[in-house]
């Protein structure tokens, strides 16, 4: 408890706090327990300079650090004519550093434009611009190749007016008008013979209501009579 309060009471009063002192036997442990916290915070003040300044304070002149007034003349500031506001993200980007941009290779201006040197090239004759910006040669055009002049059908491509009827005649039909692909094709029957050819068998004809399971009496009595007239005609004969 002692010792905590004595560390809080050093940091309170800005006493170089005292760091443990740990093994140094060995590369890996003295770069483990090696204090380097003074050079790392000197380092990051310089960076800070050079982000605010352009460069450390002690290498900037005098005169990039101090101003002498000697006329104190009120008219000057009249005369400065006001700055315009600068936009807030270009205010933000360049409060962040002054240091310049790191720029990749700088390219040496060209004395003749890129397109500027194609149209000599196409006036010469000499190269002619291919499929993915490839040179090719013009006598190498021939048939199938990519390079031919236009066809005429892709020449008079817009001037057919699909809807008009300039080119329709009068006494066509509108199955004529329609391209072949496009006319309905007549329906084939099966070759097959109808169900009323195939069956032979008569119908079956319905039974009397008097052979029921629980038939009308008048019904009965008419069957029962059908029958006995049948038995008395077999017995006849």
């Amino acid at each position: 408890m002692k010792t905590t309060t004595e560390k809080t009471r050093a940091a309170r009063l800005g006493v170089p706090a005292q760091r443990s002192q740990g093994s140094r036997k060995g590369k890996r442990a003295w770069r483990k327990h090696i204090d380097i916290d003074d050079v790392e915070e000197r380092l990051e003040e310089r960076r800070e300079e050079e982000r605010v300044l352009g460069t450390a304070v002690h290498e900037q002149p005098d005169a990039g650090l101090f101003t002498i007034d000697t006329t104190g003349d009120e008219n000057v500031r009249r005369a400065i004519p006001k700055a315009k506001r600068q936009l807030t993200s270009l205010a933000i980007l360049n409060e962040r550093s002054a240091v310049p941009a790191v720029v990749g290779m700088k390219r040496k201006p060209a004395s003749v434009s890129k397109a500027e040197k194609e149209r000599l090239l196409r006036t010469a004759g000499r190269t002619k611009r291919g499929p993915l910006g490839s040179h090719v040669d013009g006598s190498e055009m021939g048939k199938g190749s990519a390079l031919m002049e236009l066809s005429e059908a892709v020449k008079e491509s817009g001037k057919y007016d699909v809807w008009g009827n300039s080119l329709v005649d009068a006494d066509m039909t509108e199955e004529e008008e329609l391209p072949e692909t496009i006319k309905p094709k007549p329906v084939k029957a099966p070759k097959l013979s109808t169900p009323r050819e195939i069956i032979n068998v008569p119908a079956v004809e319905a039974p009397h209501a008097g052979a029921s399971y629980n038939p009308p009496l008048e019904a009965h009595q008419d069957l029962l009579l059908e029958a006995y007239k049948v038995e008395q005609q077999r017995i006849a004969e």
